[in-house]
Protein backbone atom coordinates (compact mmCIF):
# COMPACT_ATOMS: atom_id res chain seq x y z
CA UNK A 1 0.00 0.00 0.00
CA UNK A 2 1.45 3.11 -1.15
CA UNK A 3 1.83 5.86 1.66
CA UNK A 4 0.40 9.19 0.57
CA UNK A 5 2.92 12.33 2.19
CA UNK A 6 1.76 16.34 2.36
CA UNK A 7 4.45 18.18 -0.20
CA UNK A 8 7.31 19.55 1.69
CA UNK A 9 6.63 23.09 2.81
CA UNK A 10 8.73 25.54 0.65
CA UNK A 11 9.82 28.78 2.67
CA UNK A 12 11.20 31.11 0.48
CA UNK A 13 14.37 32.81 2.27
CA UNK A 14 16.86 34.94 0.64
CA UNK A 15 20.27 36.41 2.38
CA UNK A 16 22.00 39.03 1.69
CA UNK A 17 25.90 38.68 2.06
CA UNK A 18 27.69 41.55 -0.17
CA UNK A 19 29.92 43.23 2.80
CA UNK A 20 30.35 47.13 1.34
CA UNK A 21 27.90 46.91 -1.34
CA UNK A 22 25.04 45.44 0.87
CA UNK A 23 23.46 49.55 1.94
CA UNK A 24 23.62 50.31 -2.19
CA UNK A 25 22.20 47.23 -3.01
CA UNK A 26 19.02 46.68 -0.50
CA UNK A 27 18.43 50.50 -0.86
CA UNK A 28 18.07 50.10 -4.80
CA UNK A 29 15.29 48.06 -3.46
CA UNK A 30 13.66 50.73 -1.34
CA UNK A 31 15.17 48.97 1.67
CA UNK A 32 17.00 51.18 3.68
CA UNK A 33 18.47 49.31 6.52
CA UNK A 34 21.56 51.18 8.91
CA UNK A 35 24.38 49.31 7.30
CA UNK A 36 27.71 51.44 6.50
CA UNK A 37 30.71 51.02 4.66
CA UNK A 38 34.21 52.44 4.34
CA UNK A 39 36.52 52.27 1.87
CA UNK A 40 39.84 50.51 3.28
CA UNK A 41 43.09 51.54 1.15
CA UNK A 42 46.73 49.63 2.04
CA UNK A 43 49.54 49.29 -0.17
CA UNK A 44 50.93 45.26 -0.32
CA UNK A 45 54.60 44.65 -1.02
CA UNK A 46 55.87 41.71 -2.98
CA UNK A 47 58.14 39.37 -0.74
CA UNK A 48 60.80 41.28 0.69
CA UNK A 49 64.47 40.02 2.24
CA UNK A 50 63.25 40.88 5.92
CA UNK A 51 61.71 38.80 8.72
CA UNK A 52 59.51 41.12 11.01
CA UNK A 53 58.64 39.78 14.44
CA UNK A 54 55.40 41.13 15.13
CA UNK A 55 52.58 43.01 13.60
CA UNK A 56 52.75 46.18 14.36
CA UNK A 57 49.14 48.15 15.04
CA UNK A 58 48.24 51.56 16.62
CA UNK A 59 46.84 50.73 20.49
CA UNK A 60 43.71 52.55 20.05
CA UNK A 61 42.44 52.23 16.30
CA UNK A 62 41.17 55.74 14.85
CA UNK A 63 38.54 53.16 12.56
CA UNK A 64 36.37 52.63 15.83
CA UNK A 65 36.42 56.23 16.25
CA UNK A 66 35.53 56.94 12.59
CA UNK A 67 32.52 54.15 12.30
CA UNK A 68 30.91 55.73 15.56
CA UNK A 69 30.87 58.98 14.15
CA UNK A 70 29.94 58.02 10.60
CA UNK A 71 27.26 55.78 11.29
CA UNK A 72 25.20 58.50 13.86
CA UNK A 73 23.04 60.25 10.46
CA UNK A 74 22.04 57.78 8.96
CA UNK A 75 20.38 60.41 6.18
CA UNK A 76 23.72 61.73 5.14
CA UNK A 77 24.50 58.43 3.26
CA UNK A 78 21.71 58.85 1.40
CA UNK A 79 23.52 61.59 -0.76
CA UNK A 80 25.95 60.12 -3.16
CA UNK A 81 29.66 61.29 -3.13
CA UNK A 82 29.04 62.83 0.49
CA UNK A 83 31.96 62.34 2.83
CA UNK A 84 30.23 61.52 5.92
CA UNK A 85 33.54 62.20 8.35
CA UNK A 86 37.02 63.13 8.07
CA UNK A 87 39.15 60.38 6.71
CA UNK A 88 41.23 58.44 8.72
CA UNK A 89 44.79 56.89 9.11
CA UNK A 90 45.97 54.30 11.20
CA UNK A 91 49.91 53.13 10.30
CA UNK A 92 49.90 49.79 11.09
CA UNK A 93 52.22 46.59 9.19
CA UNK A 94 51.70 43.15 9.09
CA UNK A 95 53.93 40.32 7.40
CA UNK A 96 52.51 36.84 5.76
CA UNK A 97 54.23 33.66 5.16
CA UNK A 98 55.36 34.41 1.84
CA UNK A 99 57.32 37.37 3.28
CA UNK A 100 54.89 39.96 1.26
CA UNK A 101 53.48 42.97 3.42
CA UNK A 102 50.70 44.82 3.93
CA UNK A 103 51.01 48.29 5.28
CA UNK A 104 48.07 50.95 5.92
CA UNK A 105 45.22 52.01 6.71
CA UNK A 106 43.47 54.65 5.35
CA UNK A 107 39.51 54.27 5.97
CA UNK A 108 37.14 56.73 4.25
CA UNK A 109 33.35 57.50 4.71
CA UNK A 110 32.32 58.64 1.50
CA UNK A 111 28.71 58.02 0.59
CA UNK A 112 29.24 55.94 -2.64
CA UNK A 113 30.96 52.48 -3.07
CA UNK A 114 32.68 53.67 -6.57
CA UNK A 115 34.23 57.16 -5.00
CA UNK A 116 37.66 58.08 -7.00
CA UNK A 117 40.41 59.11 -4.06
CA UNK A 118 44.14 59.95 -5.65
CA UNK A 119 46.11 56.69 -4.51
CA UNK A 120 49.55 58.27 -5.08
CA UNK A 121 48.28 60.89 -2.32
CA UNK A 122 46.78 58.30 -0.15
CA UNK A 123 50.15 56.06 -0.49
CA UNK A 124 52.38 58.90 0.42
CA UNK A 125 50.67 59.75 3.47
CA UNK A 126 51.07 56.13 4.82
CA UNK A 127 54.19 55.85 3.71
CA UNK A 128 54.94 59.30 5.72
CA UNK A 129 53.49 57.44 8.68
CA UNK A 130 54.63 54.36 8.79
CA UNK A 131 57.68 55.51 8.10
CA UNK A 132 58.29 56.93 11.58
CA UNK A 133 57.52 53.86 13.35
CA UNK A 134 59.65 51.36 10.47
CA UNK A 135 61.41 53.49 7.51
CA UNK A 136 63.11 50.32 6.31
CA UNK A 137 59.52 48.56 5.59
CA UNK A 138 58.05 52.11 4.65
CA UNK A 139 60.36 52.62 1.77
CA UNK A 140 59.80 49.10 0.48
CA UNK A 141 58.24 49.13 -3.14
CA UNK A 142 54.62 48.14 -3.21
CA UNK A 143 51.13 48.46 -4.86
CA UNK A 144 48.17 50.47 -3.60
CA UNK A 145 45.22 48.58 -3.19
CA UNK A 146 41.37 49.66 -2.00
CA UNK A 147 38.42 47.54 -0.59
CA UNK A 148 35.16 48.22 0.95
CA UNK A 149 34.56 47.37 4.58
CA UNK A 150 30.94 47.00 5.84
CA UNK A 151 29.89 47.58 9.60
CA UNK A 152 26.85 48.00 10.97
CA UNK A 153 25.27 51.07 13.20
CA UNK A 154 26.37 49.70 16.59
CA UNK A 155 30.09 48.65 16.13
CA UNK A 156 28.71 45.20 15.71
CA UNK A 157 28.19 42.99 12.81
CA UNK A 158 24.32 42.81 11.61
CA UNK A 159 22.75 39.66 11.34
CA UNK A 160 18.95 38.56 10.77
CA UNK A 161 15.43 39.00 9.18
CA UNK A 162 14.97 42.72 7.66
CA UNK A 163 11.80 44.27 9.49
CA UNK A 164 8.68 44.36 7.25
CA UNK A 165 10.29 42.22 4.58
CA UNK A 166 9.23 38.57 4.64
CA UNK A 167 11.95 35.87 4.26
CA UNK A 168 14.69 38.74 3.80
CA UNK A 169 18.02 37.95 5.68
CA UNK A 170 21.30 40.10 6.27
CA UNK A 171 24.69 39.04 7.13
CA UNK A 172 27.05 41.88 6.93
CA UNK A 173 28.71 44.40 8.81
CA UNK A 174 32.24 42.22 9.73
CA UNK A 175 35.19 44.34 9.90
CA UNK A 176 36.58 41.56 11.48
CA UNK A 177 35.49 38.83 9.32
CA UNK A 178 38.20 36.57 9.82
CA UNK A 179 37.20 35.86 13.85
CA UNK A 180 33.35 36.91 13.73
CA UNK A 181 32.26 35.05 9.95
CA UNK A 182 32.75 31.58 10.42
CA UNK A 183 31.42 31.13 14.53
CA UNK A 184 28.24 33.33 13.32
CA UNK A 185 27.56 31.94 9.96
CA UNK A 186 26.95 28.60 12.13
CA UNK A 187 24.63 30.26 14.81
CA UNK A 188 22.87 31.80 11.45
CA UNK A 189 22.27 29.06 9.73
CA UNK A 190 20.66 27.37 12.60
CA UNK A 191 18.92 30.18 14.03
CA UNK A 192 17.15 30.62 9.82
CA UNK A 193 16.09 26.83 10.42
CA UNK A 194 14.38 27.82 13.44
CA UNK A 195 16.16 27.31 16.28
CA UNK A 196 16.63 30.23 19.11
CA UNK A 197 19.65 32.40 19.68
CA UNK A 198 20.23 34.97 21.56
CA UNK A 199 23.16 36.46 20.10
CA UNK A 200 21.08 36.64 16.52
CA UNK A 201 18.51 38.55 18.51
CA UNK A 202 20.88 41.22 19.11
CA UNK A 203 22.47 41.87 15.86
CA UNK A 204 18.94 42.12 14.02
CA UNK A 205 19.62 44.45 11.30
CA UNK A 206 17.14 47.72 11.81
CA UNK A 207 15.31 49.57 8.81
CA UNK A 208 16.03 53.58 9.09
CA UNK A 209 13.55 56.10 7.70
CA UNK A 210 14.31 56.64 3.85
Amino acid sequence: MALLLPPPRITAKTSSSAGGLSRMLLRNAGINVRVYFTQAETIETPPVDLQLSTCVMPAQLKRFQLEAAASDNDALWNSPGYEVVPPILDPGVFQFQDGSIRMGQISRAIADPHAKVDPTQSEADMRAQIGKLLPTVANKPGTWHHCLVAFGYNRLPVVGKIPGFEGLYLFSGFTNPLVFVPPLAQRFANWAAGQEDLIIAQLSPIVANC
